[in-house]
């Protein structure tokens, strides 16, 4: 794949999990994705075969994310007491969360998904 290819495909992506977790898949459209990104409609099906393999491809973003912090928050609290440790799990957590950060998108894409379940509630599950 070419540079222009993997920019155009990350600016594709980048503006779907976006959008996918503000109004989620259904209320999306691959023309305003493409739009907003900049990028021919047929990038949606050249990278990721349809808007369903896009929005996978978004989810498994998030769901690699979910089990990074997972693994995070228990190293976190290692060597503590239980309440340590539990603490430490809780504030790994909720920074990713609530916190704003650049990560924050996850938990308003899989409320999205728990409202409105698409075809790839399966990965979820």
């Amino acid at each position: 794949m070419s540079e222009r290819d993997l920019e155009t495909r990350a600016r594709v992506l980048a503006t779907a999990t976006r959008l996918f977790a503000a109004r989620g898949f259904k209320k999306v459209t691959v023309r305003e994705i493409c739009r907003e990104a900049t990028a021919n409609v047929a990038a949606v099906n050249y990278h990721f075969g349809d808007k369903l393999g896009l929005y996978r491809e978004v989810l498994s973003t998030a769901i690699e994310t979910m089990r990074d912090t997972t693994d995070l928050a228990r190293e976190a609290g290692e060597g503590g007491t239980p309440e340590q440790k539990l603490r430490a799990y809780i504030h790994v957590f909720l920074e990713r969360v609530v916190g704003g950060g650049h990560d924050s998108w996850i938990h308003q894409l899989m409320t999205q998904e728990m409202i409105d379940p698409t075809p790839a509630l399966d990965m979820v599950a």
